[in-house]
């Protein structure tokens, strides 16, 4: 599917960019593009819309770049290009370029107001484990088995570890310090060898995780209730 959406505006401003090849170098590939982006605004800017590939990223890698040129505290809106799950890779697109290991962003700069909202409608099931053995967005072990294995004892044939698709059915919960908010982590790959499985962002060694499951008609509920928020 394509979304296509046209701004305009007599008191708004807007600057397109991208940021090519961060699976190399994420951070400072997306820091500098960002930062020519806004020397050329002309004003300070207020928002951010990402487009990134999502396919070989660590998004928290992504995030650190863009608030080392935009602040700490800067609002960043977006999502990560998908293929539903086949596993053949993601397209990124910027002017008459087409990328695959690249980042698009929109900055707006004006007098901006925006509000939102987060809800998922992804629920967490089974029991709760802590990730044992954990490096930046990958995991090897959960309450001290394979993080693959975690996942083979709940879901069973539902995980197919004799392809290289990974299923995007089931994403982590990573639960907070307070033990009832969580964000999601998404899988990316695994290595059957090791038993680690990649996720699209950083999982805190010693944080509590459980597998999460969705249907429609959560997701539909989820993003009323996110809209309902804002």
């Amino acid at each position: 599917s394509i979304v296509l959406m046209l701004f305009s505006s007599r008191e708004l401003h807007f600057k397109a960019g991208v940021a090519d090849r961060v699976s190399e170098d994420s951070p400072a590939n997306i820091k500098k593009a960002v930062e020519t982006a806004k020397s050329s605004l002309g004003k300070a800017p207020a928002l951010c819309i990402i487009t990134p590939n999502g396919w070989n990223i660590n998004c928290d890698l992504l995030i650190e770049g863009l608030k080392q040129a935009l602040g700490e505290s800067f609002p960043i809106f977006g999502g990560t290009a998908g293929d539903q799950w086949r596993g053949t890779g993601t397209y990124q697109f910027y002017n008459s370029n087409v990328f695959t290991d690249a980042v698009p962003f929109l900055l707006i700069a004006g007098p901006l107001l925006f509000s939102f909202g987060v809800e998922s409608g992804w629920m967490p099931i089974e029991e709760k484990g802590k990730v044992t053995q954990a490096e930046k967005n990958v995991v090897f072990k959960i309450s001290n088995q394979s993080a693959l294995d975690y996942y083979k004892n709940y879901l069973g044939e539902d995980i197919d570890i004799g392809t290289d698709v990974v299923p995007g059915d089931y994403p982590l919960a990573v639960f907070e310090e307070d033990g009832k908010n969580f964000y999601l982590r998404a899988l990316q790959s695994f290595n059957k060898e090791k038993g680690s499985i990649t996720f699209t962002g950083n999982v805190p060694e010693g944080a509590t995780v459980q597998i999460t499951h969705a249907n429609r008609d959560k997701i539909i509920e989820g993003a009323k209730n996110s809209v309902n928020s804002a």
